[in-house]
């Protein structure tokens, strides 16, 4: 007899289809972002927990990529079993003006912790655009 999946570690909801070890790996070891960019459009994997975290945590993904992780988020309202995925996008280099924004917006559905580093990060951005010269 089988463990269930949350003895497996597995959050629940995950399909454990063949392959998302796999994919999970190749999210975070990618350094390609239009690569990294086609597995979580266009994989069976894409709604897996384990790939989109294993994505977030490359410093190789795209603006563009980390924005449509955090869009299904806020799309699919799964704040408690995604809450992490937010804080790691607050803090993700390619994490832009546009996806700061879009964060700040919902910023009441958010942890503490994540409003946080979301104020932080924008206060950080606006001390980087105070300090930069003119051209």
């Amino acid at each position: 007899m089988q463990a269930p999946r949350w003895a497996r570690g597995a959050p629940a909801g995950e399909s454990g289809e063949s392959g998302e070890s796999e994919a999970m790996m190749q999210a975070f070891l990618s350094r390609n972002a239009m690569q990294l960019n086609d597995l979580l459009l266009n994989s069976p994997h894409r709604p897996s927990w384990w790939v989109r975290h294993a994505a977030i945590l490359n410093a190789n993904l795209a603006p563009a990529t980390l924005r449509s992780i955090v869009d299904e988020v806020t799309r699919a309202q799964r704040w408690w079993p995604d809450r992490n995925l937010i804080l790691y996008a607050v803090r993700h280099p390619a994490a832009d003006e546009h996806l700061l924004d879009h964060l700040h917006s919902v910023s009441h559905l958010l942890r503490p912790m994540d409003r946080e580093a979301l104020a932080r990060r924008r206060r950080a951005s606006i001390d980087k655009e105070g300090h930069r010269t003119p051209p």
